[in-house]
């Protein structure tokens, strides 16, 4: 049967979760440096790098060109959003957000520090907020970066202006947090246990979507819907989802220890899990075939080799004689766009 033939079986349901991901990704993934960001994620990368963007002069009375530069990536991303965000978006609260972000972090540094206060123009005056979010960032910046990182400031800046819009899609990406992104998405090898994992929406609680087949996390006995309280002591309640990735990578030969919570029945039970770190490759299909002539395949994420690891299972079930096919999309976690569209054309 000829693959496009064979596509047509599983296209509606395709279709449908293209759709739903153009409607649902509709954001911006802004990341520090283009080297990092191989291919679109879900929905739009827009890169600020700032070796691209600035015009500063070395010589920068204010504070050199990393002052500069960190202007520049906090301008382009205030621009990026009315320019491309999917509604408008509201200089007030992205002026507060950047503000508090910066409080927040420095708060970490067991500093209590006062910024401008962030005010805008009614209407929006794009021209106008951004010299108004320039003055709250300089501020921080001419007294705390040299003491704490000018990386970390213009992070605490950008990622608290996005994170005003209450939009998890809507992220400022590092180029480590990029690096880690990109190799889920195109299944790179690393150390790790092999587990997909998202940050609930609502408790903010690290939770398993599922174990990659024939992984250490597979052989630990995780279980999709347990929740990953702490891993080697780290809580991760609240913890950005790349964080908890980055704990629970490491060296291969290495152990990680994970305390879950697991539902069981009325009961919650929490178990304590030592997982020895192995080279993972990450896959995005699995297939078998049931009840004799029908194949299954289930789709992890959207990602770049998704569409060929398609189209290899198909031809290798149809070798085995299968007559018909389930395409699982549970626990799938999202991914690149054009990777479904792929499969469904």
């Amino acid at each position: 049967m000829p693959l496009k033939s064979r596509l047509s079986i599983l296209a509606s349901a395709l279709i449908a979760v293209a759709a739903a991901t153009a409607a649902t990704f509709v954001a911006i993934h802004v990341v520090a440096d283009a080297k990092n960001s191989h291919a679109p994620v879900t929905g739009q990368v827009y890169s600020i790098n700032p070796n691209m963007y600035s015009t500063a002069s070395a010589t920068d009375a204010t504070g050199g060109d990393d002052r500069a530069q960190g202007m520049d990536m906090l301008d382009k991303a205030f621009e990026k959003l009315h320019a491309e965000y999917y509604k408008p978006v509201d200089d007030n609260a992205l002026l507060k957000g950047e503000h508090d972000g910066l409080i927040a972090y420095l708060k970490t540094k067991k500093v209590v520090a006062v910024l401008p206060a962030p005010t805008a123009g009614e209407p929006n005056d794009v021209s106008s907020d951004e010299n108004s979010a320039n003055a709250i960032f300089s501020a921080a910046y001419d007294k705390y970066a040299a003491k704490f990182g000018s990386d970390d400031v213009v992070y605490a800046a950008i990622s608290g202006m996005l994170g005003a819009l209450g939009d998890p899609y809507t992220v400022y990406m590092s180029q480590k947090d990029t690096q880690r992104f990109n190799e889920s998405i195109a299944g790179g090898d690393f150390g790790g246990i092999g587990v997909y994992i998202e940050q609930d929406l609502k408790s903010k609680q690290t939770l398993v979507i599922g174990p990659i087949q024939d992984t250490p996390a597979a052989k630990a006995g995780l279980q999709p819907g347990d929740l990953i309280v702490s891993v080697d002591g780290h809580a991760t309640k609240g913890v950005p989802v790349d964080a908890v990735m980055g704990f629970i990578r490491g060296k291969q030969g290495t152990t990680v220890h994970l305390v879950l919570s697991r539902i069981s029945g009325k009961s919650t039970l929490i178990k304590q899990v030592a997982v020895q770190r192995e080279q993972i490759h990450v896959p995005s299909v699995s297939y078998k075939m049931v009840d004799h002539n029908i194949g299954y395949l289930q789709l992890f994420i959207f990602g770049e080799t998704s569409a060929d690891e398609i189209a290899h299972a198909l031809d290798v079930l149809n070798s085995k004689g299968a007559k018909a096919y389930i395409l699982d999309l549970r626990n799938n976690g999202g991914g690149l766009l054009y990777a479904a569209v792929q499969i469904a054309s």
